[in-house]
């Protein structure tokens, strides 16, 4: 009756020593799918002393055909979700340098433009006074021309009434002017006189070339009779500038102003604006050439 007892319990220790091995066995190796075990070939409760056989548990599933471990392809999976991402960060921050080249090339296309623009502008503007100032000019010797064929128009029509006045006065100076040469001296200031009255006829005659030739004579007689320093001579100058002047001869009119200054240098306890309207017809003369000037 011990006995018996005793290989009962004997059995029940075995078998469960046999269970514990196999949970064991499942603990290690999660990919082990299946154990097989076989029960002792005996009832376990036949009463016997020989120990039930078992073999080794057989692993099966994904492990078994592979021979591996699954935590490999585990690692190679992370890895490639982390490249993925990688290119992911990768592609916005190219699109992102894209986005970022566009916009300064855009930035500097505007800046561009605008520069084009202002200097368009700027050359705009200058090309409209330069017009403006050729505008002037032109209105102005368009305006010295109808004043001077005002001028010469009695002269180129000898029947209007001031045509045949002028001629008139020139007859009778001309003849005054003989009549001094026959009965005055030659350095008469009389003569010098008739010659400034006939010269300044010839001049509004526009018979330029005569009338600077009556007005050298008359100066020379200033000269003669009063000295190379007298202020007596500035009066036939003054005619000679202005008919240089009419004439546009700007080195001869220059000389006869520079020779009025130099005799006025000469008195400097006279004083009077004799040469002030000359120098303002030089100032003009060169303003006027100035915005002339293409």
């Amino acid at each position: 009756m011990v006995r018996i007892s005793l290989a009962w319990i004997f059995s029940a220790a075995v078998a469960f020593l046999v269970t514990a091995t196999a949970s064991a066995s499942d603990a290690k190796d999660p990919g082990t799918t299946a154990v097989a075990v076989d029960q002792p070939a005996a009832s376990a409760w036949n009463i016997s002393s020989a120990q039930p056989s078992r073999e080794t548990p057989v692993l099966t599933g994904p492990e078994e055909q592979s021979g591996g471990d699954p935590a490999p392809d585990a690692a190679v999976t992370t890895n490639n979700q982390q490249s993925s991402v990688n290119e992911g960060e990768a592609a916005v921050e190219a699109a992102q340098a894209v986005e970022a080249a566009q916009a300064v090339e855009a930035a500097q296309a505007v800046e561009g433009a605008q520069a084009v623009e202002g200097a368009q502008a700027v050359e705009g503007a200058q090309a409209v006074e330069g017009a403006q100032a050729v505008e002037d000019g032109a209105q102005q010797d368009a305006e010295s021309t109808a004043a001077s064929e005002s001028e010469s128009e009695p002269l180129a029509n000898a029947d209007t009434p001031q045509g045949r006045r002028l001629q008139q006065d020139l007859e009778q100076q001309f003849q005054q002017l003989r009549k001094s040469l026959e009965t005055e001296n030659s350095f008469s200031l009389q003569l010098a006189e008739d010659y400034y009255g006939y010269g300044s006829l010839l001049r509004e005659a526009q018979r330029y070339d005569e009338a600077l030739e009556a007005f050298i004579d008359a100066l020379h007689i200033e000269k003669v009779n009063h000295g190379i320093y007298a202020l007596e001579q500035r009066a036939p100058l003054k005619a000679i500038f202005e008919t240089h002047y009419a004439l546009g001869n700007t080195e001869d009119f220059e000389d006869a102003l520079e020779r009025i200054l130099w005799i006025e240098g000469q008195h400097p306890e006279h004083q009077d604006d004799f040469s002030f309207e000359l120098l303002l017809m030089v100032g003009n003369r060169y303003i006027d050439e100035f915005l002339r000037r293409p």
